[in-house]
């Protein structure tokens, strides 16, 4: 429904009455406004009733006394009834609708011919195939209007977005779906509840559906696998990261280099790139440092070492006298992630650790290359 017949509509609307007091309301302002609830699956919004500056919601107790604005039929309906008529585009009311020449008519030859039509379907008739729904709901949802398909896009992925980051889907569904190049991701199939559309995952040669649930995923960082409840939570990430590296990436921002073998280093800082070029100048294999798991404050927590030198068995972590490394020796975090490092020193998981500040990384990285 279009601006010009809501305002017609709008217009057309003679009284308010309130059901539970069964007296009319006092109207100083009436208008028609876009609104999406705070509690609403979708977020999308849709036009509600603003009676003297509120907006109604949908439990309300007023009834609209107005006229129709094609038959000019006086009508008394519960307000809701209007609402739903503006949002779904309908301009007729119960008598215009009833009263259709084509609508007649054809209930008119349906009664005719009722006691001829089949009462029972064959069982291979009834079956409808998964790809017909699939295109239905395409069609479907390519007659909503250009909110509606903004707003469900800013939540869920479209098939390029799915398709970018397949290749770090480990599995779906606890583990039941692990290789997807036997499923074709459906981005709006069309399901019966206020959601109207939801992603799925479709196989062709058995013609199902599967939800999207419960994604395992490997970190792009530190390759660890995680698990999401469901793909909304990776909309709109460039990158896929655990909770872990995710949290300091928000921090500190991860950016990706080489060791001399090739393979993939992360760094967050100038002082742990010069590690790196110094370390690949002078031959020497680092990766990225393990996560350590330390007891802090009633909670176990990781501790992501910055680099791991295999050839010595070495821990090396770079701090370039930042607030955050003074703040967690004073509030004791710092001495809870050296117990559990002295611990794994202590079991000969590792041989040593180092922590390494800038005015001691020239002569640190000299001793090393010595050795």
């Amino acid at each position: 429904m279009n601006e010009e017949h809501r305002k017609i509509l709008i217009k057309n609307i003679i009284y308010i009455l309130d059901k539970k007091k069964d007296e009319k309301i006092k109207i100083d302002s009436l208008e028609c406004v876009l609104n999406s609830s705070r509690y609403s699956n979708t977020k999308i919004a849709i036009y509600k009733l603003k009676i003297n500056g509120n907006i109604v919601n949908r439990n309300n107790s007023y009834r609209i006394f107005y006229k129709c604005i094609t038959c000019n039929n006086n009508h008394l309906v519960n307000l809701n009834n209007i609402v739903r008529k503006i949002n779904r585009n309908i301009f007729k009311c119960h008598i215009c609708a009833n009263n259709e020449l084509i609508k007649t008519q054809e209930h008119s030859n349906y009664m005719k011919n009722y006691h001829t039509l089949p009462k029972i379907i064959p069982k291979e008739e009834k079956k409808i195939s998964i790809q017909y729904l699939i295109n239905i709901s395409q069609k479907s949802f390519d007659e909503m209007d250009e909110n509606f398909k903004n707003a469900y896009f800013s939540k869920h992925m479209t098939k390029e977005e799915f398709n970018r980051i397949k290749h770090l889907i480990i599995s779906i569904n606890n583990g039941k779906i692990k290789n997807l190049n036997n499923y074709e991701y459906i981005s709006n199939y069309k399901i019966n509840n206020q959601t109207y559309f939801n992603p799925f995952l479709y196989n062709k040669k058995e013609d199902i559906l599967e939800k999207i649930r419960y994604i395992k995923y490997k970190c792009e960082k530190c390759e660890l696998e995680f698990i999401n409840r469901d793909l909304c939570i990776q909309k709109n990430k460039y990158k896929i990261y655990c909770k872990d590296c995710n949290f300091c990436n928000k921090i500190f921002k991860i950016r990706k280099s080489k060791n001399i073998l090739n393979q993939s280093l992360t760094y967050q800082s100038k002082l742990e790139l010069k590690f790196i070029m110094n370390c690949n100048k002078k031959g020497i294999i680092i990766n990225n440092g393990p996560k350590i798991e330390y007891f802090f404050k009633n909670k176990y927590r990781k501790y992501i070492i910055d680099f791991y030198i295999p050839a010595s068995k070495t821990l090396i972590e770079l701090k370039d006298n930042h607030i955050w490394h003074k703040k967690q020796v004073e509030n004791g975090m710092w001495k809870a992630k050296m117990d559990s490092v002295n611990k794994l020193l202590k079991d000969k998981q590792y041989s040593d650790y180092k922590l390494i500040f800038p005015n001691d990384l020239t002569n640190f990285i000299v001793n090393l290359s010595n050795k």
